[in-house]
């Protein structure tokens, strides 16, 4: 019922189809009244209509990242992290590792594309599906790994240390690097070089800001009222 209306023509129906179609994702990998599996215990089996079920909902929000309005694409990223969450709560992130390249490919795209405004939804579901699937899986699909890690370079490669853009690109980086262990050896020398750098031209717009303050200030004495 939810799925077809992904693709109605007022974007507020399909922002609200989802924010609501993300909800059903439990229910949709856990068999009925059954709990979410805690650590160490053995999974659940997802049965096979319920894994097509799953895989039609992923493809619907997929979908909808790459739409051409952004409180959609909004709304699409937020549920397609709330769907991340559950598919790692549920199946440890199993039931993603065989769709992980078209995910890689709508995040890549989004993550290069959208605007200021969704930049930080954007690198918040990157950030949920490195977390989720681990560096352990995402080692044996380097290519994935570069879609989603090479965008956000780019991105803070080409835009000043001041900008607000910088922080939520470098945490998301950090979250990243966390998520994925030695998958993102092979970005991380530009991101510490990067990082350097920024520090550096931090503590210099810092010390020319007290020098600029100090160089204002009258010696004493200098006033002739004393």
């Amino acid at each position: 019922m939810l799925l077809p209306v992904l693709q109605d023509p007022r974007p507020m129906v399909r922002i609200i189809t989802c924010w609501c179609i993300s909800r059903y994702v439990q229910w949709v990998l856990l068999p009925p009244g059954s709990a979410e599996p805690a650590p160490g215990v053995p999974l659940p089996r997802v049965a096979p209509a319920n894994e097509a079920l799953f895989e039609q909902i992923l493809a619907g929000l997929l979908s909808r990242v790459a739409d051409g309005n952004g409180r959609v694409q909004e709304a699409a990223c937020s549920g397609l992290a709330e769907l991340m969450e559950h598919a790692g709560t549920c199946t440890r992130g199993a039931v993603l590792v065989p769709r992980m390249q078209p995910i890689a490919e709508t995040l890549s795209l989004a993550a290069s594309s959208c605007g200021r405004r969704n930049l930080r939804i954007v690198l918040e579901a990157i950030s949920t599906t490195c977390s989720v699937v681990g560096g352990r899986v995402l080692s044996q699909h380097p290519a994935a790994v570069q879609q989603l890690v090479v965008p956000l370079l780019n991105r803070w490669q080409g835009i000043g240390f001041l900008e607000r853009d910088v922080v939520p690109i470098m945490e998301a980086l950090n979250n990243m690097a966390m998520g994925l262990g030695p998958a993102f050896e092979p970005y991380a020398q530009a991101v510490f070089e990067k990082g350097v750098m920024l520090l550096q031209l931090q503590q210099e717009a810092r010390v020319a800001q007290v020098s600029t303050c100090c160089s204002k200030l009258k010696p004493y004495g200098a006033n002739p009222m004393w």
